[in-house]
């Protein structure tokens, strides 16, 4: 018997962190006898791997970033589908899903992801004002996030829940030495290999990190730094800083790729030199896998990442720390290990994805489906 059907909304529909995080909800969510449905605004990656999933999607036309049309569709999906809970994700689809909320009288939570460009602009702080005094329940990914929204809107900390984003640990199995030398021979990797993961977006911190890879390649030339994600139009300046610092051979942009918890076990290191984070997934995604992290000390990471125990803090925007705890790590193998494994550990212990769902089902339980 069903338990409720939630409606899930989210306004972007590439890959990328709250999309996988909607996706593996979903997946979980029909396990657990509650019905998901998702509005989109978009065909996309997302909504082919929902639909691959056999989970119901819904394309909402939308033409403008106040569009009537766009919210009307949205109450009459929630009527005609007898949508039971409203959870929605990202700014748009928040304050959309929040006024919708109010004139079809159903619960809503609103699940804030990150730090990102709304909180720029008065208009939208006033927006998310208004969305977390009627929304049932806010949560955002991290304590840092916590605190940074209420901080900027006002929003009572008390009406504000931390869910910390999930992995599926068993899909990041740690491979053998001899799988992952004939994978590297396969895509003629380099011995040691340094990889990253995340759209390339400035946000991310890849200028830092091809400096960084610049000093670094002066000591270890048999070497070469991964970076997997959509390219983006900032792709064409970092592949220009790249062939300045005459380092194009050391340097492979792979692009999406779906095959991340296989690349994964390519890597000796994983770094994310990002300046702004919510919950770094891509993060856990590596710690799941075994790997030892040097991470910038932003967002949510220090949440993630105890230093020195279960991964590497350093100072964003700062290519000569990021440089010298790659090289320390490298130099330092028994260490490498021991944060590896550490990092595996914390990931099983917090931050799985079955301990995500339960959160999100008391949450849902709690606004009576």
């Amino acid at each position: 018997m069903k338990k409720g059907v939630i409606l899930q909304l989210i306004e972007s529909w590439g890959p990328g962190g709250a999309e996988t995080i909607v996706l593996e909800l979903c997946k979980k969510l029909s396990e657990r006898s509650f019905y998901p449905v998702v509005g989109l605004l978009k065909d996309g990656w997302l909504n082919q791997e929902l639909s691959r999933h056999g989970i119901e999607t819904v394309i909402i036309k939308n033409k403008y970033s106040c569009d009537p049309f766009c919210l009307w569709q949205l109450v009459k999906i929630i009527r005609m589908r007898k949508i039971d809970i409203i959870h929605s994700h990202e700014f748009m689809m928040n304050v959309y899903g929040t006024v919708a909320s109010i004139l079809t009288n159903k619960p809503i939570i609103n699940t804030i992801h990150g730090k990102n460009y709304y909180w720029e602009k008065w208009r939208r702080i006033l927006a998310y004002r208004f969305m977390g005094h009627f929304a049932t329940k806010v949560v955002a990914v991290s304590e840092d996030l916590k605190n940074f929204v209420a901080d900027r809107t006002g929003i009572n900390r008390d009406k504000i829940s931390v869910i910390y984003n999930g992995i599926d640990l068993n899909k990041y199995n740690i491979k053998n030495s001899c799988d992952i030398l004939k994978i590297k021979k396969e895509l003629m990797l380099n011995n040691v290999v340094i990889g990253s993961v995340g759209n390339i977006y400035p946000v991310k911190g890849y200028l830092y990190l091809i400096q960084a890879a610049s000093k670094v390649i002066k000591r270890i030339p048999d070497i070469t730094f991964l970076i997997i994600g959509k390219k983006t139009p900032y792709f064409d300046e970092l592949k220009r800083i790249v062939d300045n610092l005459g380092i194009n051979g050391h340097i492979n942009f792979l692009g999406f790729r779906n095959d991340v918890q296989d690349l994964l076990a390519l890597f000796d290191l994983y770094v994310s030199p990002s300046l702004s984070e919510g919950l770094s997934l891509s993060i856990l995604q590596a710690m799941a896998a075994g790997k030892p992290v040097i991470a910038t000390d932003v967002g949510g990471n220090q949440e993630i990442i105890r230093h020195g125990e279960t991964g590497i803090l350093i100072s964003p925007q700062n290519s000569e720390m990021l440089a010298d705890s790659i090289l320390m790590l490298l130099e330092n193998k028994t260490l490498a290990n021991k944060l590896g494994m550490a990092a595996r550990k914390v990931v099983k212990e917090k931050f799985s994805i079955n301990c995500m769902i339960d959160n999100y089902i008391k949450l849902y339980e709690s606004c009576k489906v």
